[in-house]
C-alpha cells in the first residue's frame, strides 16, 4: 500500500491522553514491556530488543520507532524506515485490549508526519488483512497483493 503524503491531511483525533513519543533510548523497556515486544523474559525477546536499540542508535538517524503511551502504559508502536523521498511504515502494533480507541490511527499519522518532516513524499507499507481497513481510512491505497502459500513436509 502507499500513501502520498501532504500537509492538508487532516485526520480524527485521538484520546487527549494519548501521548506518542519517538523512541531515543529503549532502557525504559526493560523494565516497561514495549507494546510490540512484550516483557523480556525470553532469548528471542531480549534480542527484539536489542535490534530495536541498534536501529535507533543509527547516527543516520534512518530508523524512527515510535510509542504510544496512555496513562503511562505504552499501548502501542511503530517503525518508520526513511529512503531518499520515500518511507516505509513497519511493525504497527496495539495490542487486542487497546484496540479501536484510535491508537492506531494516531500511530499511523505520527509516523506519516515523521516521514514527511525528514523529507519523505510518500510512505509504503505491507498491509495484512486485520490492518489493512485501517490503512485505506488513513490515506493509503491498495497498489500490489501478494499472497502466500505453506507447503506441509508430511510424508506421503
Amino acid at each position: 500500500m502507499v500513501r502520498h503524503l501532504s500537509p492538508s491531511r487532516t485526520s480524527r483525533a485521538a484520546s487527549a491522553d494519548l501521548d506518542i513519543r519517538v523512541v531515543e533510548q529503549v532502557e525504559e523497556f526493560t523494565q516497561t514491556p514495549h507494546p510490540a515486544i512484550g516483557p523480556l523474559t525470553t532469548p528471542l525477546r531480549r534480542a527484539a530488543l536489542q535490534r530495536l536499540a541498534t536501529l535507533t542508535s543509527d547516527p543516520q538517524h534512518r530508523t524512527v520507532a515510535s510509542v504510544a503511551w496512555l496513562d503511562g502504559q505504552p499501548v502501542g508502536s511503530s517503525e518508520l524506515f526513511l529512503g531518499t523521498n520515500c518511507a516505509g511504515l513497519h511493525s504497527l502494533t496495539v495490542p487486542d485490549h487497546y484496540r479501536r480507541r484510535g491508537i492506531g490511527t494516531a500511530l499511523v499519522e505520527h509516523t506519516c508526519q515523521e516521514a514527511m518532516s525528514r523529507g519523505a513524499s510518500k510512505v509504503v507499507l505491507l498491509a495484512s488483512s486485520d490492518g489493512q481497513p485501517l490503512y485505506e481510512r488513513c490515506g493509503f491505497a491498495e497498489v500490489a497483493r501478494f499472497g502466500y502459500w505453506y507447503r506441509s513436509f508430511q510424508r506421503c
